[in-house]
C-alpha cells in the first residue's frame, strides 16, 4: 500500500499543483489580456496623436505656402511698379531731350509791331463805289419815274419830247 499510497498522494499533489497552476495561469492570462487591452488603447491613442500631428504640420505647410505665394505676388507687383516708374522716367527724359533739341534748333521769332490799318471807309476805292452806286440809283429812279406820259409843249422853245428813247 505504501506504493499505492505514494502514487495516490503524488496524483493528489499533482492535481493540486495543476489546479494551482491553472489558477495561476488563468490569473496570468487575465492580467495579460488586461495589459494587452491597455497597450492597444495606448497604440490607438498614439496613432491618433500622430494623425493630429500630421494634420497640424500640413496646415502649417499650407500656411507657409500661402505666405510665400503672397510675398512672391507682392514682389512681382513691386517689380512691375518699379519697371513702370522706370519707363515713365525714361520717357520723360526722352521728351526733355527732344524739347531741348527743338529749342536749340529754333530760330528766334522776330515780332514786328503792328502797323495801324486804315479803315476801309477811308479808302478812295470805297467812296468811288458808293458814288457810282448813288449815281446809278438816281438815274434809275429818274428813268423809271418819267413814265409813258405825253408832255405837252410849253414855253418859247417849241415842242421837245423829253422822255427818253
Amino acid at each position: 500500500m505504501s506504493e499505492e499510497t505514494t502514487r495516490v498522494e503524488e496524483q493528489a499533489v499533482a492535481e493540486v499543483s495543476t489546479q494551482e497552476n491553472n489558477d495561476d495561469v488563468g490569473g496570468l492570462i487575465a492580467e495579460s489580456k488586461k495589459y494587452r487591452t491597455r497597450a492597444q488603447a495606448a497604440e490607438a491613442e498614439l496613432n491618433e496623436l500622430k494623425e493630429n500631428l500630421k494634420l497640424q504640420e500640413q496646415k502649417r505647410e499650407e500656411q507657409r505656402n500661402k505666405e510665400l505665394a503672397h510675398k512672391k505676388e507682392e514682389q512681382r507687383l513691386q517689380e512691375l511698379e518699379r519697371k513702370k516708374i522706370e519707363e515713365e522716367r525714361k520717357l520723360a527724359e526722352a521728351k526733355t531731350k527732344e524739347l531741348a533739341a527743338i529749342t536749340a534748333n529754333r530760330q528766334p521769332v522776330v515780332v514786328q509791331p503792328l502797323t495801324k490799318v486804315e479803315p476801309f471807309y477811308k479808302k478812295w476805292w470805297f467812296w468811288a463805289i458808293v458814288g457810282g452806286a448813288a449815281a446809278a440809283i438816281a438815274g434809275g429812279v429818274w428813268y423809271f419815274s418819267s413814265g409813258e406820259e405825253m408832255v405837252l409843249p410849253s414855253g418859247s422853245l417849241g415842242t421837245a419830247d423829253l422822255r427818253g428813247p
